[in-house]
């Protein structure tokens, strides 16, 4: 019986780790891409002036000066929580935390959502208090 040839046996055990390297630098670079496909820009970390709940569109947050807009909407001097937003119950419980805190927040924005009153306003895809 011949002894197996190592470099052969090597060879392939490096093309697999190779292959599976490969595989998941895919992977790595699929959901980084997804996770901040639907966020296009930071707010900045900004204090909170007040919170408001406006009828059943949304609870608006105003920040201490405006947020920064990514999305160029007409507005930046607040932003909005949709009301059909599923997680809108831990992002208003966030932001309420941090105003009774006295601390900040930093949110990224999805996109611009139009008002009733005739201008749209960034619409809050998470937010962070720090």
């Amino acid at each position: 019986m011949m002894a197996p040839n190592l470099s052969n046996t090597r060879l392939l055990l490096g093309k697999r780790k190779e292959k599976e390297m490969k595989r998941v630098l895919v992977f790595v670079c699929l959901f980084c891409t997804t996770q901040f496909s639907y966020a296009n820009g930071s707010s900045g970390w900004r204090g909170i002036k007040h919170i408001k709940a406006e009828g059943t569109m949304a609870t608006l947050i105003y920040p201490d000066t405006a947020f920064l807009n990514p999305d160029n909407c007409g507005r930046s001097d607040f932003a909005l929580i949709n009301f059909t937003d599923p997680a809108k119950q831990d992002k208003v419980s966030i932001a309420l935390a941090a105003f009774m805190g006295g601390k900040k927040i930093n949110s990224w924005f999805a996109g611009c959502q139009d008002t009733p009153w005739g201008y749209s306003v960034p619409v809050m895809y998470n937010i962070t208090i720090g």
